[in-house]
C-alpha cells in the first residue's frame, strides 16, 4: 500500500497489489494477497475529497489522533468499506463524506464534530446505527436520506432544526428521540418512514414542513398542548393524504 500525503493532507490511497508463493499439494503456486485493513500514517492532518473513493478491497480503515478534517466526499462511493475508526482530534465532516458507502454499518461520530454537513450519509444503505455527539448543533439536509437499513437516531439536544430531506426513504427507521431544543421539522423530512409507529414531538416546534411525516405508518403522534398543528399536509405523502396517525395525543 502507499499514500500520496503532501503538507498534512493525505490525497491519496493506492492499493498495492501483492504477490506470495506457496507450496501447495500440486507444487509451487502464485496467490495474491488483499489488503481489507489499514492504518494512516502519522503526521496526517487531512483526508482530501476522493482519497479513499475508487479503493475496492479495503473494509476497515484506522484513522489515528492528529487528523482534523475530512473533506467533502473523502470516502464516497466506496462500496466494500464495513468500519471506519475515528479518532477524537476530528473536528469537520465534509458533504458527502461517506455518501454511497454502501456496506458501513455502523458510526460513532467524535465528540468535536457540531455538524452533519449535507449529504454525509446518503444511500448508506446497511448503515444500521449512527451514535451522535452530545455537541452536536446542526444535521443538514439529505444527511441520513436513503440510509434503508437504519433504525434508531437519537438527535442531541441543542439541535434546533430537522432539516428536508434528512430520513427520507428510511424505511426500516423504528426509534426516534428528537431533543427538547428542536423548533423546527422541515420538508419531507421523515417522509417514507414506514417502520415508524410512534413519535414524540418536543413542545418548542412550531414549523412543521410539508409532507414531514407522509406515507409513514404512525400509531400514536404525541404533540405538546397548545401546538398548532396543520395536518392538512403534514402527513401527505405522493402528492395524497396518507400516514395519518392513529392517534394524536396531547401531552
Amino acid at each position: 500500500m502507499s499514500f500520496v500525503i503532501s503538507g498534512g493532507i493525505l490525497k491519496k490511497y493506492i492499493a498495492e497489489e501483492k504477490c506470495e508463493r506457496v507450496k501447495t499439494s500440486n507444487g509451487i503456486s502464485t496467490i495474491k494477497i488483499i489488503e481489507d485493513e489499514v492504518l494512516i500514517p502519522k503526521g496526517v492532518t487531512e483526508i482530501a475529497r476522493g482519497a479513499f473513493s475508487d479503493c475496492r478491497t479495503l473494509k476497515k480503515i484506522i484513522i489515528p489522533e492528529g487528523v482534523i478534517k475530512i473533506c467533502n466526499r473523502a470516502f464516497s462511493e466506496n462500496k466494500v468499506v464495513e468500519e471506519i475508526i475515528f479518532p477524537e482530534s476530528i473536528r469537520e465532516i465534509g458533504e458527502g463524506a461517506f455518501a454511497g458507502c454502501t456496506h458501513l454499518k455502523k458510526m460513532k461520530i467524535p465528540d468535536k464534530v457540531t455538524c452533519i454537513e449535507k449529504y454525509t450519509f446518503r444511500g448508506c444503505t446497511r448503515l444500521e446505527e449512527v451514535i451522535l455527539p452530545q455537541r452536536m448543533e446542526r444535521i443538514k439536509e439529505v444527511a441520513f436520506r436513503d440510509c434503508s437499513n437504519l433504525k434508531s437516531i437519537i438527535i442531541p439536544e441543542g439541535v434546533s432544526e430537522i432539516e428536508k430531506h434528512t430520513f427520507l426513504f428510511c424505511i426500516r427507521l423504528e426509534n426516534v428521540i428528537l431533543p427538547n431544543s428542536l423548533r423546527k421539522i422541515g420538508y419531507q423530512a421523515f417522509e417514507v418512514c414506514h417502520a415508524l409507529k410512534s413519535i414524540k414531538i418536543p413542545p418548542l416546534v412550531d414549523s412543521f414542513g410539508y409532507s414531514c411525516f407522509g406515507a409513514c405508518r404512525l400509531k400514536e403522534f404525541y404533540i405538546a398542548k397548545g401546538t398548532k398543528l396543520d395536518n392538512s399536509h403534514i402527513f401527505y405523502g405522493d402528492g395524497v393524504r396518507k400516514g395519518v396517525p392513529e392517534q394524536i395525543i396531547e401531552y
